[in-house]
């Protein structure tokens, strides 16, 4: 086994215990015994076991209903340094490799431009910048709000773009509104 799957259970990212009973090479219940010890720990210590264990059930071969827990990023660090040896070792860094890879696909999912193309980053300036100037917004702060949208699109701007005098600032405002 080369990766650990990554489960969205109510917007949190967990890992199934079975999955991670496997990777350690030790029976899933013996794992459920430390972390049901662990929750009464962490209850017992004002922590939330939440954070860490999620209680969950699943269906076995046979049709049976059977406990087992999806455990966070803070559950799998929980039983990763109470792992020693080669296994904890192991663990550790397909965990780890999992959570950073599955923060990566999020990143590139959530900023990735759905446009490049110069006239169409302009088309979401100018509306911006006019709902801006009739709310009366100050020119530095309109040109942060270009500085932003520019550097989203991966369009770089010069160091002192929001530090221009004010007067120019609104009149690159006047003229992006002027060319619709």
């Amino acid at each position: 086994m080369n990766k650990l799957k990554i489960i969205n259970m109510n917007g949190r990212q967990t890992i199934d215990s079975r999955l991670i009973a496997e990777v350690l090479e030790i029976q899933h219940k013996n794992l459920l015994k430390k972390v049901r010890n662990y929750e009464d720990i962490l209850l017992s210590s004002k922590f939330s076991s939440i954070d860490f264990f999620i209680p969950s059930t699943y269906k076995d071969s046979i049709g049976r209903t059977l406990d087992c827990y999806m455990l966070t990023k803070k559950g799998c660090e929980m039983i990763a340094n109470k792992t020693t040896g080669e296994k904890g070792v192991i663990f550790t860094a397909m965990y780890v490799e999992a959570f950073n890879d599955m923060q990566q696909d999020l990143k590139s999912i959530q900023y990735q431009p759905k446009s490049t193309s110069v006239g169409e980053v302009a088309s979401l300036i100018k509306p911006v910048i006019s709902v801006m100037n009739k709310q009366g917004s100050k020119p530095y702060k309109i040109a942060k709000q270009v500085e932003t949208t520019l550097n989203q699109f991966g369009i770089e701007t010069i160091p002192d773009f929001v530090n221009e005098p004010k007067k120019q600032v609104k009149q690159l405002a006047i003229a992006i509104i002027e060319e619709e």
